[in-house]
């Protein structure tokens, strides 16, 4: 059975999903755009992205994570910013 949400390989250090404790190893099993909106599944990775791409810098999302420890589901107020363009030497491809 796949595990529903997409899993967190990299947090940048004083991003907003690093302020808002999101950690390496978390599923984000959705995103919720406004407080009078149902929230938005994140199914993959590209279904997040889309969502995601909808909102300008500096948006507030809630997003809801499911914890690598101890499995437990949590609702994570979260600043967006914009994305460095390095990519982390962690998540680089081989050579």
């Amino acid at each position: 059975e796949k595990t529903p949400g997409v899993g967190v390989r990299y947090v940048y250090p004083k991003s907003g999903a690093d302020a808002a404790g999101i950690k390496e190893g978390d599923r984000i099993l959705h995103v919720q755009l406004n407080p009078k909106a149902p929230p938005a599944p994140a199914g993959n990775r590209a279904a997040l992205a889309t969502v995601l791409a909808q909102l300008p810098p500096d948006a507030e999302v809630t997003v809801g994570v499911k914890r690598k420890e101890g499995d437990k589901l949590e609702s994570l107020k979260v600043k967006l910013g914009t994305v460095p363009d390095f990519v982390p030497p962690k998540l680089a491809a081989p050579k």
